[in-house]
Formats: structure tokens, C-alpha cells, sequence
């Protein structure tokens, strides 16, 4: 489904090279929800950029369903795109839209007649619980509701990808919690392969099947969930572990 080879990505910075990715492998399966975890810097959004491209690695190649992204061209590109849905810490809503317009704008972008976006965005408003919302602004959305509308609309193009940013980290615990047992259910309804790039190890321990810890832009430990919390092998990784484990949301 998704697959890093030898994946780097280096910037020119003050005479020297800075690395925001070093030789990045990593392997996941279609169906399953990997949790990425790491400090401030340790090169996650950069990871989590470079699966759609928007970050184009230096070096190194990127597998989408056997198809090698970094060598197609720039249509063939756009298709891939729109397979991979994504969402944000900050929503990223249009604030002058509606929950169904916002939703609805993927749709308008590829041309899809208007009975069909419709019928899409209504079936996408139940999926997240937010049907009674379709008419409200983002202003009058709580923060869970927002995000409920931003996955909805990177679901609106049919991605079997969720890439998510940071998706809780500007929730309270209660929103939280909701918002990780919807990407359960869009997981296992829909069977969408979700990444999902934290500095919470307890949103990884909650959610994910595989995890893995980025450090100064290299990959250094990924293993079944239940292995790297309990079998760490790293010390940057007990050193997470240590910091943030105390907040548990369970």
C-alpha cells in the first residue's frame, strides 16, 4: 500500500546540509493504522508530506499501490492525490463555508455535477455524526466538530489514505477521544490505511496497530504497538514514553 525506500529529504542551511529525513524504510500494509511519534523537529510533518509529495524527497523513492510517485508525471500525480486524503492540527476550514460547502469543495474542484456532490457530502455528514450540522459555519463548531468536518472532507474524494497531521493535539481530552474512535470506525467501515503523526504516545497507544519513532530525521525503532510501548529499544524512545505516558486518555 505504502512504501519508503531509502527515503531522504536535506535543505541547504548556513553552509551546511541540514537533514530533515535520513534514509527513511517503512512499510505499511492496506487496512492498517501506523502512529508515528517523535519531539518538536524530529522531521514528522516533513514524513507525512513526502507520502503525497508535497514534499519531494531528495533522494530515494515512494511506493503508493506499487505505483513509484516520485517518477510519474504530474497528472498521473493528481490522480494519486486524490486517493490520499488528509487532515490538519488547525482544521484548515474555509471560515466563509458551511460544514457542507467546506466538505462539498473537493467535489466542486473535480467538476462532479451537483446531485452527486449531494448525495456524497450528506452520506459523509452522517458517516461523521454531524447531520444535524450541515448548515452551520465553522464558528459555530466546536473544535471536535471541526475536525469531524475536515476528515469528512479529505473522505470526499474516496481516498483508501488518511494521512493526519497531528489530528488531536488541538482537542481537549473529551474531543480526543472522540475524534480517535471515528478514525477507528472510518478505519474498519471503510478499511481507509491511516498514518497518523503524533507527539502523544497515548493517541498511538489508543489507535494504532504499528508505530514507529522519528528522531533528527531518522527512523529509529517501528514495531506492533504493543511491542515498542512495552519493549522499547531505544532510549529516545523510553525517554517519550517517559515524558508523555502519565496523561493517559484511556
Amino acid at each position: 500500500m505504502i512504501a519508503l525506500h531509502q527515503v531522504t529529504k536535506m535543505y541547504p542551511l548556513n553552509n551546511r546540509t541540514f537533514y530533515a529525513l535520513q534514509d527513511i524504510n517503512l512499510s505499511i500494509q492496506a487496512g492498517e493504522i501506523v502512529g508515528i511519534i517523535g519531539k518538536s523537529g524530529a522531521g514528522k510533518s516533513t514524513l507525512l508530506r513526502s507520502i503525497n509529495l508535497l514534499e519531494k524527497p531528495s533522494k530515494g523513492h515512494i511506493y503508493i499501490n506499487d505505483v513509484d510517485i516520485t517518477m510519474v508525471s504530474i497528472n498521473e500525480l493528481k490522480r494519486q492525490r486524490q486517493r490520499i486524503g488528509m487532515i490538519f492540527q488547525h482544521f484548515n476550514l474555509l471560515q466563509s463555508r458551511t460544514a457542507f460547502d467546506n466538505i462539498a469543495l473537493p467535489l466542486e474542484l473535480l467538476g462532479e455535477k451537483k446531485d452527486k456532490i449531494k448525495e456524497r457530502v450528506s452520506s459523509l455528514l452522517e458517516l461523521v455524526h454531524l447531520s444535524d450540522r450541515y448548515n452551520h459555519y465553522p464558528s459555530q463548531l466546536s473544535g471536535g466538530q471541526k475536525q469531524r468536518v475536515a476528515i469528512a472532507r479529505a473522505l470526499a474524494t474516496y481516498p483508501n489514505i488518511l494521512l493526519c497531521d497531528e489530528p488531536t493535539s488541538a482537542l481537549d481530552s473529551k474531543s480526543t477521544f472522540s475524534i480517535l474512535n471515528l478514525l477507528k470506525e472510518i478505519n474498519k467501515k471503510l478499511g481507509v490505511t491511516i498514518l497518523i503523526i503524533t507527539h502523544e504516545t497515548n493517541v498511538i497507544k489508543y489507535i494504532c496497530d504499528y508505530a514507529g519513532v522519528l528522531d533528527q530525521g531518522r527512523l529509529i525503532e517501528y514495531a506492533t504497538t504493543i511491542e515498542l510501548l512495552t519493549r522499547p529499544k531505544s532510549i529516545i524512545t523510553r525517554q517519550l514514553l517517559q515524558t508523555s505516558m502519565h496523561g493517559d486518555i484511556l
